[in-house]
């Protein structure tokens, strides 16, 4: 549980799903959106895992999922969000065949790991299509 003078923040988790739960100290009612970003720290342990390359932090909406900025330090997930709600962690295994030996190569599949950008499909990635 976190402190500041306004807001309260609480992680629990439970079936691979880490939720962030933030509570105005006033109202004592849930905020679910931040105009300052909150920074938050996981242990992969939460998620009954290891940090492995192609598993990443998502933010889970209903059916939908969103990519969430973070970045791993000393082996543990370190996440900036201005939302609260379910984060989980997931596998996102992409293998485009298309964009072996290009010098973005390992940039666009970090990026189709986190959910940031999607191929045509799960092979083919199109990399001189136009970015809409």
């Amino acid at each position: 549980m976190q402190d500041s003078d306004s807001i309260q923040v609480q992680l629990s988790h439970e079936e691979g799903v880490v939720r962030l739960r933030v509570a105005n100290k006033t109202t004592n009612e849930d905020e679910t959106y931040f105009v300052d970003p909150i920074q938050f720290t996981l242990d992969p342990a939460v998620f009954n895992s290891d940090i492995e390359d192609d598993f990443a932090i998502l933010r889970k909406v209903g059916d939908t999922y969103y990519a969430v900025p973070y970045l791993v330090k000393d082996d543990k997930f370190v996440i900036t969000t201005r939302h609260a709600g379910d984060y989980v962690y997931v596998k996102n295994d992409r293998a485009f065949n298309d964009i072996a030996g290009l010098y973005s190569e390992d940039y666009i599949l970090e990026l189709a790991k986190r959910g940031i950008i999607n191929g045509v499909d799960q092979f083919v990635y199109n990399p001189n299509a136009s970015i809409s």
